[in-house]
């Protein structure tokens, strides 16, 4: 928030303090006839202030952030009641994010799919405190003319949990989101192929099948944004840090979608086209995975502007799992299912050799520059733990029940979610950072090929 509007809501704030403290004194409560007796009941209704887009505002974008402020102050103020809560547009209720400030509440709202061209948009808030008092403002914009489109996924609350591709029924592949470790799941439509959080977690990606297009889904507010259109599937979704470029496989091609004014770039093309894709930290580069099923999947790692492969040698061939550092443009590659490399691809040395083993597959990076792995053994698995020089280090042993690790992501601060198998039951489970005994989290979405954290 700029500092201007930080002014401004504490002036009226401020404002409401001093109507309410000067106004809400000499009357009798009580019945008792006591002019003394001061009446502590809150009779002021909050205040709906700062929206945006202004009031009466032009050539807004058609996938502009709805915004507006609620506080509630005074001496006796009893506080919003965020059930009572409500957003209009154009006569239609809608369901808004609601933001904790030091004040009250925000209420940001994106309108799935955007507003039409030259729109007129009426846009209204209602809010009422815990006394019962409530108060209802508006606002109205136009929708600008041009042909241009701006999607902002910065706006919104970031997501918490984690989500995964399982398959509960023993067969279809679902979308799940759990919102901790602790809590059950909610599925999304479809069975996609690939399912992440955008950089800054407000949204989810994934691309639904039979669907063929990519969506945005924001589990909070509901709000489901088709974010591809064309008649050819479209899958393997990633979105730049910047929040202003989707990248996705079409086909043969690799393209680029500018979400600002949904222009589109075939980074690049080929027979296999591309899948697994993920933006570098700095949106600089776009890495992905090609090939004709298992067979020597190729890793690619393009220039975002001109596509030129910048991929070393020594990690180019049969690669079965990759992840970008979160901190730096450092890439960690399995290579051949028995060497795990890692990579400064802005440095552009020779990629180190962390591991060599007979069977090594998975890969996830945490928020700490820690890279996870597993190695696989005739009598079960385990998962290692490395710093970016290396040497790994044993950070989970399942041997000893004889278990395999299905999929495995690594939250900011280094805890674990990894699927496994045990025979023939399948369970997710978590590990907290530096512990060596992980609790089951549910054991009722059969097999997961996929889980996102962080």
């Amino acid at each position: 928030m700029s500092l201007w509007k930080a002014i401004l809501i504490v002036a009226i704030c401020v404002g409401v303090f001093f109507f309410v403290t000067s106004s809400a004194c000499s009357t009798k409560p009580d019945d008792d006839d006591d002019d003394t007796t001061t009446d502590t009941t809150d009779n002021i209704a909050p205040v709906i202030f700062d929206w945006s887009p202004a009031n009466g505002a032009e050539e807004v974008s058609r996938g502009a952030t709805l915004w507006v402020s609620i506080c509630d102050t005074g001496e006796y103020s009893t506080g919003l009641n965020a059930d009572s809560i409500s957003m209009m547009v154009n006569s239609a209720a809608v369901v808004p994010s609601l933001i904790a400030t030091a004040s009250g509440l925000d209420l940001r709202y994106i309108r799935p799919g955007g507003f039409s061209y030259r729109d007129t948009v009426h846009f209204s808030a209602r809010a009422v405190d815990n006394a019962g008092n409530a108060a209802v403002g508006s606002s109205v914009f136009y929708i600008e003319l041009g042909d241009t489109f701006s999607l902002d996924f910065d706006s919104l609350s970031a997501i918490s949990g984690f989500v995964t591709r399982s398959r509960p029924d023993g067969f279809t592949t679902e979308a799940l989101y759990f919102s901790s470790p602790s809590s059950g799941y909610s599925e999304l439509t479809g069975s996609p192929y690939q399912i992440i959080f955008t950089p800054k977690r407000s949204w989810i990606l994934y691309d639904p099948y039979p669907e063929g297009d990519i969506y945005a889904f924001n589990p909070p507010t509901g709000a489901r944004i088709k974010l591809t259109e064309d008649l050819a599937e479209e899958k393997y979704p990633a979105l730049s840090p910047n929040g202003r470029t989707l990248g996705f496989a079409r086909g043969e091609d690799v393209v680029l979608k500018n979400l600002q004014n949904s222009e589109e770039t075939v980074l690049a093309s080929s027979a296999q086209g591309g899948r697994e894709l993920e933006f570098s930290p700095d949106g600089e580069f776009l890495a992905y995975r090609s090939g004709s099923g298992s067979y020597n999947p190729k890793l690619f790692i393009r220039n975002v502007s001109d596509g030129t492969n910048v991929t070393y040698s020594t990690i180019y061939n049969d690669v079965s799992a990759f992840d970008w550092s979160h901190t730096h443009n450092g890439i960690a590659c399995v290579v051949t299912g028995n060497r795990l490399y890692y990579w400064d691809v802005d440095g552009g040395s020779y990629p180190q050799l962390i591991r060599m083993a007979d069977n090594i597959q998975l890969v996830a990076f945490d928020g700490l520059d820690n890279i996870y792995f597993v190695e696989k053994t005739p009598s079960g698995d385990k998962i290692l733990k490395s710093s970016i020089s290396g040497p790994p280090a044993i950070a989970l042993d399942l041997t000893a029940e004889n278990a395999t690790v299905e999929a495995l992501s690594a939250s900011s601060s280094g805890e674990l979610i990894f699927a496994k198998r045990s025979g023939s039951t399948f369970s997710l489970n978590y590990l907290p950072a530096g512990s060596s005994s992980p609790s089951v989290v549910t054991s009722g979405v059969g097999q997961t090929l996929q889980i996102q954290w962080f």
